[in-house]
């Protein structure tokens, strides 16, 4: 059948490997059952390890500009970079407000994007 040829049966016998996903409370639950083995890392913790930017951080060597929101449901306090952790070329702006991705400010009848505005202001700076 065309279900059978597309890929989706191998697919599904991969998700029903990962057994019941039931009980599951926190996004470490989480990580360490399904993304983890999806993904070929040994457990939560390895992929927190090997997949996380932050151990990068003090690496780079272009200009860049990190924005993050204290409120990030997705972002833990513990998991915001330090300042040593940083590069001399690295600017990092935690905003009290912003959830995961969003920086919507404003009203539902004029909303405003934060990262419309700060994104360019910021490119114009290292122009020199």
């Amino acid at each position: 059948s065309r279900f059978l040829l597309d890929g989706r049966a191998e697919g599904l016998k991969t998700l029903e490997a990962l057994g019941s996903l039931e009980k599951m409370r926190t996004f470490w639950d989480f990580d360490g059952r399904v993304t983890a083995p999806l993904h070929g890392f040994l457990s939560a913790e390895d992929y927190y390890r090997r997949a996380s930017s932050r151990y990068y951080l003090g690496e780079i060597r272009t200009p860049t500009l990190i924005i993050q929101a204290a409120d990030d449901p997705f972002v833990f306090p513990h998991s915001l970079p330090e300042a040593s952790e940083l590069s001399d070329c690295t600017e990092f702006e935690l905003l009290a407000k912003g959830g995961h991705v969003g920086f919507v400010d404003g009203s539902l009848k004029q909303p405003g994007y934060y990262l419309e505005r700060r994104i360019p202001q910021w490119l114009q700076t290292q122009r020199g």
